[in-house]
């Protein structure tokens, strides 16, 4: 397997439209807003070798692509640069041919799904690699749809991953998924409205800021509302689930109550549950502060929106937002096939190529050198920063029973039906009881 054969990958266009790629989770645009419509799955073909291969050189790699990572009818440029980063993986020294499937995410069909149902009754089309998000890759783990990722992953790539990203890797004390492309949450401001911005809730009060956020979640609490209820001391188990804390759900709600009767929010905001739906309002400048997912901020930033950014307002003000990746995971278990998915991941995770792909979606790359190379100035500084908290929640910490109910809480709040003391006591009887 060297560069005597040499392998042309063809990627052949896709036969139906998809969706424009969107995150947040979202990021975060979150999962929940992965679209879901059919996705038309290719099989990438390859030409014949020009020598006859022995059969310890004919390996391939079967490669699934989440669909909103590989769009068709719009970002056709996104989809170019993966394709080609693929194809001269085929045709380096170590590469082989790869057969690429472009899958939809969830639903009849999803990545998910086939991989739980499929190992049992058809191993056959299981692929070798492909990318989930931290709630599906717990759920695949859980189901050992996937092979942990110990000795595949090089020391190199774990060593320049963030801290925080790695863990959203982990399950059970062992390596699942090695995080590719990252989203956050974080604020955009104003300048004219809020000439200096501390993120701090009294700050918000004290100085009648206005928070726009995305305060609506089906089934889950809202990422902003989880930030600052475990900056006010909240806690997320090993497990990954939200643990009450009466004392922090009960400063947090209060002050969405004292945000209500200044009239800093309104009940408007249980009418988004994604940054991106309120893109109209940040294009018209008509707000002072707004919280958005990276993935949002970065394409205003690509149309020429160059915005401040601050830090969600938490009750401590410390730099922490909830945490969401597209991981690698590998599902197949021959050993033959696992050396070429450690070779094709240190041949993606390369800086200058996981840059150019994670950036060309509007993400941020899990590698801090390659968020070095993606990004630079103001923004860079702030995202450093922002990723350097080892602490940063994972966003599936919103879903689960406690956060159900807090999500509960914290509307019937927002839409002055209850206090804070009153919201927080109706948790503590649904946990409790």
């Amino acid at each position: 397997m060297g560069s005597r054969y040499q392998y042309w990958l063809i990627v052949f266009g896709v036969l139906c439209g998809c969706s424009q790629f969107q995150g947040e989770p979202t990021p975060t645009e979150d999962a929940a807003a992965t679209p879901t419509q059919e996705a038309t799955e290719i099989v990438t073909p390859t030409t014949i070798p020009t020598v006859e291969a022995t059969p310890e050189e004919a390996q391939s790699l079967t490669l699934w692509i989440p669909d909103v990572l590989m769009p068709t009818t719009s970002g056709e440029d996104v989809t170019n640069v993966l394709n080609e980063q693929i194809a001269a993986f085929a045709t380096s020294e170590n590469g082989v041919p790869v057969e690429v499937r472009r899958k939809r995410v969830r639903d009849a069909g999803g990545i998910l799904q086939t991989l739980r149902s499929a190992r049992e009754v058809a191993p056959n089309v299981v692929p070798d690699l492909t990318l989930m998000r931290r709630e599906d890759l717990l759920t695949a783990a859980q189901a050992e749809a996937i092979i942990p990722l110990e000795g595949i992953v090089s020391s190199t790539t774990v060593g320049n991953l963030y801290p925080a990203a790695l863990q959203l890797g982990q399950h059970d004390g062992q390596l699942y998924g090695l995080p590719y492309s990252l989203e956050v949450e974080h604020v955009i401001y104003n300048p004219e409205e809020t000439p200096a911005l501390t993120p701090r809730l009294s700050a918000y009060l004290e100085a009648e800021i206005p928070l726009l956020f995305p305060a609506q979640r089906d089934n889950s609490l809202s990422t902003v509302f989880l930030v600052q209820y475990v900056a006010a001391g909240g806690t997320v188990s090993a497990g990954g689930a939200l643990e009450l804390n009466e004392a922090a759900l009960l400063q947090t709600l209060q002050f969405y109550e004292d945000a209500l009767s200044d009239e800093l929010i309104t009940d408007t905001v249980l009418d988004y549950s994604r940054s991106l739906e309120y893109r109209p309002l940040l294009a018209s400048g008509d707000y002072t502060t707004a919280v958005v997912s990276s993935q949002l901020y970065l394409e205003l930033l690509d149309t020429g929106d160059d915005l401040p950014v601050g830090f969600i307002p938490t009750a401590s003000g410390e730099a922490l937002t909830a945490l969401n990746s597209w991981m690698w995971v590998m599902s197949t278990t021959d050993p033959s096939r696992q050396v070429v998915v450690a070779d094709f991941l240190d041949w993606m995770m390369e800086t200058d190529r996981q840059a150019a792909y994670v950036r060309s979606l509007y993400m941020i790359p899990s590698q801090q050198s390659a968020v070095r190379q993606a990004y630079d100035g103001e923004y860079l500084a702030f995202i450093s920063e922002l990723l350097a908290n080892p602490d940063l929640p994972p966003t599936n910490a919103a879903n689960g029973a406690v956060a159900r109910a807090m999500q509960t809480a914290l509307v019937s709040v927002i839409a002055g039906e209850l206090t804070a003391e009153e919201a927080t006591q109706s948790v503590v009887d649904q946990v409790s009881g």
